[in-house]
């Protein structure tokens, strides 16, 4: 069983929030836009998942796509074509790192070749990371972060030979997604200690975005979901704490639990999860534009867990979606597999009968999920994902939450700051608290009223 330290708990007095003390603020401006974390990886796996480029055509050719959107010069005979690229012929591990990074928006990562961006080699991303302060080695002691570019010596000698984007890391292993990696995109992880790994750059402003709650309109910000008389409604996060006019996705909800958001078949998009009849879990894959496929059922036996079911991120750090919820008074995590399955529940440990429903979130900017919950109707506590299926001892965020602990819930980023966000009703009103990346809250920003029907 998974050791959970469920009892020995600290004040954290510098990022105490005190909710009846908060005074609603107005919303303000949008803030500027960071680099997300979240985005970065989001855009990897959704590379990864593309079965039109996520491979070289013909196998083993070296003809690959994203060589073909940036190195126009590269030979392209007997390459393919596709949304409107030549596909050219070029080891490309570092074009795909690249396309990702650029897709993202990463500072400095849009460059043309030859004008001190990025190029086609894999020491380009080594040579970022030293310019621009960013560069860690791998004997440095950091912990490599969500959308840091992971560089490889095979040989030891001092040549790069190739890069991967990072999806998350533990204390002793690093997740990634490569292009080039046996000649198309792939998932890999090793040791931390291994070698031949040279080091880490980090891009530019990028910030621990959280790809929790979720984005189904794939802006990256944070969306608002819930269900009413039925029917699923949607409002669309804009950045600095503003929604879009409500969506009305669609009825016949009623027979299923509240639903929860992540990316359960790691296709970059927010997909919804729920207990149909208090028994079958059902997946709805998202489409983008708040579109989402038909029902898959999963499987029965959760009945003990649909009224606290919720999506947790990634907590055992293989860079993929997981969900938790608590029976009995005890926590379980089931890890997703990427393909909307998950794993046999791992039991975390008791002590959760005092506790309100627990969310999801990246709470402290580590790249892995945590956890909050309220203690007893008013005191805010968090958990921190160490990786592993692990967490740290609870931390007392602060009291004064009783009215907001029936319905709290994770957003994501809404502000657009790249930290994740909580939010709760109180009284049919609508309220929101921006992270700060460190545990930590902002003062209640008050949202608008009419939310009674959606607790």
């Amino acid at each position: 069983m998974t050791t959970f330290k469920q009892y020995a708990r600290f004040l954290r007095p510098a990022l105490a929030v005190t909710a009846v003390a908060l005074s609603a603020v107005a919303v303000s401006a949008t803030p500027a836009s960071a680099v997300s974390r979240s985005d970065i990886v989001a855009k990897a796996t959704s590379e990864l998942n593309d079965s039109s480029r996520n491979h070289e055509s013909p196998s083993g050719s070296g003809c690959n796509y994203y060589t073909g959107y940036f190195r126009t010069w590269k030979p392209a005979d007997g390459c393919p074509s596709s949304d409107g690229v030549q596909w050219r012929n070029s080891d490309w591990c570092a074009d795909f790192a690249k396309y990702v990074w650029s897709k993202s928006g990463v500072t400095h990562a849009g460059i043309p070749e030859g004008e001190g961006g990025l190029s086609g080699w894999a020491y380009s991303l080594r040579d970022y990371g030293q310019k621009y302060g960013t560069w860690h080695t791998r004997g440095s002691g950091y912990t490599p972060q969500p959308g840091d570019a992971i560089t490889f010596d095979w040989g030891n000698d001092g040549d790069i030979n190739h890069v991967g984007i990072v999806t998350s890391a533990t204390s002793s292993t690093v997740y990634t997604i490569e292009g080039n990696s046996g000649n198309r995109t792939q998932r890999n992880s090793y040791s931390r200690d291994n070698v031949e790994i040279e080091g880490y750059s980090a891009p530019v402003g990028a910030t621990s975005g959280s790809s929790y709650g979720a984005d189904f309109d794939g802006n990256g910000v944070g969306d608002i979901f819930a269900t009413a008389d039925g029917t699923l409604h949607v409002w669309n996060g804009k950045g600095g704490n503003n929604f879009e006019t409500r969506v009305e996705v669609g009825p016949g909800w009623a027979p299923f639990s509240k639903p929860i958001a992540g990316d359960f078949n790691g296709d970059g998009k927010s997909d919804l999860v729920a207990v149909k009849d208090g028994s079958t879990l059902h997946v709805w894959n998202g489409k983008g534009g708040n579109g989402f496929g038909g029902a898959v059922a999963l499987g029965p036996g959760w009945g003990p867990y649909a009224g606290t079911l919720t999506s947790v991120g990634d907590v055992n750090g293989d860079g993929r979606d997981d969900i938790a919820a608590v029976g009995d008074g005890t926590l379980y995590v089931w890890n997703g597999n990427g393909s909307n399955g998950f794993g046999n529940a791992v039991e975390i440990g008791p002590g959760w009968g005092s506790f309100s429903k627990p969310v999801g979130g990246d709470f402290d900017g580590d790249g892995i999920g945590d956890l909050a919950a309220v203690k007893d109707g008013s005191t805010l506590h968090i958990w921190n994902g160490k990786g592993a299926n692990n967490f740290s001892a609870a931390i007392a965020i602060g009291p004064g939450w009783a009215p907001y602990a029936g319905s709290l819930m994770s957003l994501g980023d809404v502000n657009r700051d790249g930290h994740g966000d909580i939010a709760a009703v109180n009284n049919g009103t609508l309220y929101l608290w921006n992270g700060n990346g460190s545990n930590g809250f902002g003062n209640a920003i008050e949202i608008g009223p009419g939310w009674a029907p959606y607790v």
